[in-house]
This record gives C-alpha cells, sequence and structure tokens, in this order.
C-alpha cells in the first residue's frame, strides 16, 4: 500500500506524462495540418528546391522532377525538368539528320523558371527560326541552371557538347556572372570555382 505522499507523487507524475504525451500528439497533428495546408495553399515567395549535388557545377535538378515558382505578386508557373536535369522539354541525345542544334548556358536566365516553357525564349528562337525557310529545322536545348556563372556554364559546355553535337554553343552572360566566379563573393565551397 502507498503511503498518501507516495500516492499523491504517483498521481503527479501520471499528470505529467499524460500532458506531455498530448502535447506531443497535438504537436505532431499542427505539424502535419500545416504541411497540408502549406501545399495547398502555398505562400507566395516560398520555394522547394530540388536541386542535388553535381561533381562538376556543384548543382543540378532532380531529373523528372517539378519546379514551382510563385511570387509576392501572385504570379505562378509550373515546370517539369527534363532527364537531363533542367527546366527545357525533352531532347533526344542523337541529334536528327540535318537539324541544327543551338545549346544554350548560362544562369536564371537561361533557366527562366518564371515563364511556362512555351514563353521562353529560347523555345521562341527555335519556332521562330523553324517557322522561316531554311535548309532544315533548328532545335534549342537549355543547358542552364540559376546561380551559375561563367566557369559552370564552360564546364556544362564541356559536358554536352560533343555528346549532342551542338552546332551553335551560346553562352547567356549576365552582370553578376563574374562574381560569380570568385569564392570571397560567391560564397560557396559546393561550387567549382575557375
Amino acid at each position: 500500500m502507498l503511503s498518501p505522499a507516495d500516492a499523491k507523487t504517483l498521481g503527479t507524475r501520471k499528470k505529467v506524462l499524460f500532458s506531455l504525451i498530448v502535447a506531443v500528439i497535438v504537436a505532431v497533428l499542427a505539424f502535419g495540418i500545416a504541411e497540408i495546408f502549406l501545399r495547398l495553399v502555398p505562400v507566395p515567395g516560398v520555394a522547394f528546391h530540388n536541386f542535388y549535388y553535381d561533381e562538376l557545377t556543384g548543382c543540378r535538378f532532380y531529373p523528372h522532377s517539378t519546379m514551382i515558382y510563385r511570387n509576392e505578386r501572385g504570379e505562378y508557373a509550373k515546370r517539369k525538368v527534363n532527364s537531363w536535369g533542367y527546366l527545357d522539354v525533352e531532347h533526344d541525345v542523337t541529334k536528327a539528320p540535318g537539324t541544327t542544334r543551338l545549346g544554350f548556358f548560362g544562369d536564371s536566365y537561361v533557366q527562366a523558371q518564371q515563364f511556362p516553357v512555351e514563353d521562353v525564349f529560347f523555345r521562341r528562337i527555335e519556332e521562330t527560326l523553324n517557322s522561316r525557310p531554311q535548309p532544315g529545322p533548328v532545335e534549342c536545348v537549355a543547358l542552364g541552371v540559376s546561380g551559375y556563372g561563367t566557369y559552370q556554364s564552360y564546364l556544362e559546355s564541356q559536358r554536352w557538347a560533343d555528346s549532342l553535337g551542338l552546332d551553335v554553343v551560346c553562352y547567356v552572360f549576365c552582370e553578376n556572372d563574374v562574381g560569380d566566379n570568385i569564392p570571397a563573393i560567391k560564397r560557396s565551397g559546393e561550387i567549382a570555382y575557375p
């Protein structure tokens, strides 16, 4: 038989343990509800990154993933990442006979995540060139990732130019690209520097 003091202590411990269990269950449910809510009603300006570490350049998109862009003004774009890990349509590795293939390298301007794929500049270039009489079709391939500097784009061009049979390599230069090659400015230990 427990003494009245021991019974009171045991009763207090049971109440504390019960309160802790209830608090954990409530917290788990609250986080679960918040997760579901934020996936159904995303907050503008919040992004879920789908990058992975790439030994050559530092980062690439997971192939076949989906990139969703949303900003404070309510603009929205949902893009599929192709099998090579870029925000572009699917392309065959082997170039079709008689086709002129243009490769676009660079950073966020080439990635162009803010727009549907049919509205990005490289798709429009392809559409415009193919609407004019010429010796053969033109195919534009986008191989850019946001944050890439000139050196990372150079490495990507070395990776893809020969294997894709690129006839033209186009680098889209932006004013911040020079700083992306300097570790003290870029401040990333995960990317390649010259």
